[in-house]
């Protein structure tokens, strides 16, 4: 399991619009990124791995509660299993703290289970680093 918790010193609604809005969306994650903010709304990345051949990974939303939590499937196209992100928002003396956990990785077998899980836990603090920065200007600006 992955399990990561960031301080933002921005209000939950702010994260939240950073977190649901394709608008704040693309500009933290990246242009290839969207999301439709309803439970049954679809999740898409596309990326390029390091051979610069484009992937897509996928999610359907799983639950969504407004200011607080987002829960959705996570899979690669070459994946046989999904693995599930929940990302959830707390109010905070300083803002918000965002606590992401991933889990589904033991459906993966031995090696192929350990690279992909530690691969995500760097994607993941790089994703939610930019987050955090991004939120931090919106809320200042």
């Amino acid at each position: 399991m992955i399990s990561l918790t960031l301080p933002i010193m921005a209000d939950p609604a702010t994260v939240w619009a950073c977190l649901t809005e394709n608008k704040h969306l693309t500009k933290w994650w990246d242009d290839g990124v969207s999301l439709e903010p309803r439970v049954g709304g679809a999740f898409e990345e596309r990326w390029f791995d390091r051979k610069g051949n484009e992937k897509i990974t996928r999610g359907t939303v799983k639950a969504l509660e407004k200011d607080s939590k987002l829960h959705l499937t996570w899979t690669d196209e070459d994946w046989e299993v999904d693995t599930e992100v929940v990302v959830t928002l707390t109010p905070a003396e300083t803002g918000t703290e965002l606590t992401l956990s991933h889990t589904g990785w033991e459906g993966f077998m031995g090696d192929l289970m350990d690279t992909l899980r530690e691969t995500h836990e760097a994607g993941w603090q790089s994703h939610l680093h930019n987050l955090k920065s991004y939120a931090e200007r919106l809320n200042a600006g």
